[in-house]
């Protein structure tokens, strides 16, 4: 490895990872949430809508989990950050972001001891909304 591209992997793991740090503890405190009991919760309601830019006939867009707005957000104000100060290294970054969330939210739903048909739901609706919200500018990498 050149010491460019040390410099750059170092400089690059500097900003992603407390940005992944910060992403990470809101999807994790969203779903281990004790409040939060995926077995009992009813079965969610809500809208279907034809999504144009994906490749699901319908979804379903009804009581997404405030942590799954909150996790948008941070992504939202992380393409601003890097779009004005580094535009080139956006999809490097958000890519990097995106797949920690999916890592994350991976192993805290298999720590979830059991899912009702509501949880079930809920879980799709939120893996749907964040993977429809970061496909618009992630592409190759939004949660499937």
């Amino acid at each position: 490895m050149t010491v460019v591209q040390e410099l750059d992997k170092t400089l690059f793991e500097g900003y992603v990872k407390p940005k992944a740090s910060v992403a990470t503890s809101i999807v994790r405190r969203g779903i281990l949430d004790s409040d939060m009991d995926w077995y009992e919760t009813p079965q969610p309601t809500g809208l279907f809508l034809r999504c144009p830019f994906y490749r699901v006939t319908l979804i379903i867009l009804a009581e997404i989990r405030p942590y799954m707005y909150e996790t948008l957000m941070f992504l939202v104000g992380v393409h601003a950050q890097v779009s004005s100060a580094a535009a080139p290294l956006l999809d490097r970054i958000l890519n990097a972001l995106v797949e920690d969330l999916a890592q994350e939210a991976l192993r805290c739903f298999r720590q979830v001891k059991r899912f009702g048909m509501g949880g079930m739901l809920r879980v799709r609706i939120s893996v749907t909304f964040i993977s429809l919200s970061t496909y618009l500018f992630l592409p190759a990498v939004s949660i499937a």
